[in-house]
């Protein structure tokens, strides 16, 4: 009798498995449809949502994943600054559901009850998230972005706590966290370390930790990671510029997943940069981009040669390119459109422009005019 019980019990199980689904989520102007299908899902369940602007989510820690078909840009939970955006978890640390391409925005971890992780994690308590951007949210306690998120590829900004503006606790990999504030310390990511079993660090790889206020970490443990000035394209727009010194100077072996916020390749030539985004040309043109030198042509009527060898996988062939063009780090920037490009067929090309041959200086970054 006993062996019978066992043997349906191990039966029971197999449905669970097989019921696994993928669930694809359209907007059709009903902001609670993606909040309806988290609820809905049932373990190893995939979720596609399209573009638009969402309510928040309660997974609570299960094994799900949902992902945006057309990005962080076009897909977002919106928190309305009542709401936390996304409750992945019920406590920091558990990471099993997987949030993927959204921008979490406006979310607000601030409760009336003393339940801590109530009051922390404005944009998302636990759960991991890849190529996600968490922006205007705020928490009374931790974690202004996030707490006790696995987080990478992602852009942390402009988000408030009373410690750990950006992040509090868990980990980052390849990601940007800048210009987010904590009243009390920890701007941009905070852990808590040598207390026993109150301990809950913050582990920073292969990111931009930096321009927080009052500071930029609070006790974080951060390794292949920069807290200077990585020379972000300026404007509200932090991807790098063309001389920054993250580019390729992240760990290779700590590259979580095949591509940045932008949808480009992680890696090029076997290197990675620090940061969310790779260095190079807009996403979807060219799989990779890599400006290797800087040339100074001859001077005539004014204006004098620029040539920019740079290499590049996949093809530009039919691309229209031009070069961004900053005359101080930093400042006001164009963007020159009368470029030539010449295509050696090798992954390698040459591009050639003018400038102003009175600009005391000038910094570069090819882009795609598409």
């Amino acid at each position: 009798m006993k062996k019978n019980i066992l043997s349906l019990a191990a039966f029971l199980t197999v449905p669970a498995a097989l019921c696994a689904a993928t669930v694809n989520v359209e907007h059709n102007n009903n902001p609670g449809g993606l909040r309806a299908a988290v609820i809905a899902a049932n373990p190893g369940d995939v979720i596609n949502v399209g573009p638009g602007t969402y309510w928040s989510i309660i997974s609570s820690n299960k094994t799900i994943t949902i992902k945006s078909t057309h990005g962080a840009a076009a897909t977002i939970i919106d928190g309305g600054n009542t709401n936390r955006c996304a409750t992945l978890a019920l406590t920091v640390n558990e990471n099993n559901t997987v949030l993927a391409g959204f921008t979490l925005t406006n979310g607000n971890a601030t409760t009336g009850n003393m339940n801590q992780w109530d009051n922390s994690g404005g944009g998302v308590l636990g759960g991991t998230l890849d190529r996600c951007i968490l922006t205007h949210n705020t928490a009374n306690d931790l974690g202004g972005g996030a707490c006790g998120a696995v987080l990478n590829n992602c852009l942390l900004t402009r988000n408030t706590a009373n410690n750990g503006g950006g992040a509090a606790f868990g980990v980052l990999n390849n990601c940007t966290v800048s210009d987010n504030t904590a009243e009390d310390s920890g701007g941009g990511v905070f852990g808590i370390i040598n207390m026993g079993p109150f301990s809950n660090p913050v582990v920073v790889n292969n990111s931009i930790v930096w321009g927080n206020t009052p500071d930029n970490d609070y006790n974080a443990s951060i390794s292949n990671s920069f807290t200077n000035d990585p020379f972000f394209a300026g404007g509200g727009d932090y991807r790098l510029q063309p001389n920054s010194p993250c580019i390729g100077m992240g760990n290779i072996a700590g590259v979580v997943g095949a591509l940045d916020l932008d949808g480009r390749p992680r890696t090029t030539q076997g290197k990675v940069d620090m940061g969310a985004y790779e260095f190079g040309a807009a996403q979807g043109i060219l799989d990779a981009l890599r400006i290797t030198d800087i040339l100074l042509g001859g001077v005539d009527g004014g204006l004098r040669e620029i040539i920019l060898p740079f290499h590049y996988d996949g093809t530009i062939t039919g691309v229209a390119l031009g070069v961004r063009v900053w005359s101080e780090l930093g400042g006001a920037y164009y963007v020159e459109e009368d470029v030539g490009v010449d295509d050696n067929g090798d992954g390698s090309a040459v591009m050639t422009f003018h400038i102003d041959a009175e600009m005391p200086g000038a910094f570069f970054r090819i882009e795609s005019l598409e």
